[in-house]
């Protein structure tokens, strides 16, 4: 017999003595688990009723305090557009005159290549 087969032995006995352990186990949890799920769950709803008046005053609280950052933002969002503005006009500018020096590139390889081909023929 060699070593594996030992070692695999082994594993079948103390599979074998411990598969009744664990359904004792199995057996002595379920009703604590149940008796848990019990106590749990009055505690459960004492937590939730504690809970909501936290929660409202939470709500109460923070709606000012969100106006209150809606107000102060205002004043700085405008004062982004107006700085930006000026800057997305000289950016169209800039990009128009990028489009119409392309087009003018275009239309002068464009004549190039008409006069090449009306020499060669």
């Amino acid at each position: 017999m060699g070593l594996t087969d030992k070692i695999k032995d082994l594993a079948d006995q103390a599979k074998a003595k411990a598969g009744p352990l664990v359904e004792q186990a199995k057996e002595k949890a379920a009703p604590l688990m149940e008796q848990a799920k019990e106590k749990a769950a009055p505690l459960m709803e004492q937590a939730k009723e504690k809970a909501a008046p936290l929660m409202e005053q939470a709500k109460e609280k923070a709606g000012p305090l969100m106006e209150q950052a809606k107000e102060k933002a205002a004043p700085l969002m405008e004062q982004a557009k107006a700085k930006a503005a000026p800057l997305m006009e000289q950016a169209k500018e800039k990009g128009s005159e990028l489009v119409e020096k392309a087009k003018e590139k275009a239309r002068t390889v464009s004549d190039k290549t008409d006069d090449d081909k009306d020499s060669t023929s």
